[in-house]
């Protein structure tokens, strides 16, 4: 049976993290596009530490979380979860919302 650790870092190649100190906007992109963006549990554990990282991060002022091509109604419901990861008084997070 494999660690969180040992999940997280097979998730690497499939969530990036970039943050623009111009601009104080921090980006979490899904690229796992073989499978529809679809989330593994290691993806989900590296989401969760990366909106961690950004929310208490005074250089970032706005996440933008995104997937790199097509993305699945799975991998959607992972995304809107960094609302939930903090209080709202503390969330610099924003998820769009379908119309």
């Amino acid at each position: 049976m494999k660690t969180a650790a040992e999940h997280k870092q097979d998730a690497t190649p499939f969530v990036r993290y970039e943050k623009d100190k111009a601009t104080k906007i921090a980006t979490i992109t899904f690229d796992r596009q073989d499978k529809g963006n679809t989330t593994t549990i290691g993806m989900r554990l590296l989401f969760g530490e990366l909106v961690h990282k950004a929310n208490i991060d005074d250089d970032v002022k706005v996440l933008v979380i995104r997937a790199r091509d097509r993305i699945s109604g799975r991998a959607a419901i992972s995304m809107s979860m960094a609302t939930s990861i903090s209080t709202p008084a503390q969330t610099k997070t924003s998820c769009p919302t379908s119309k």
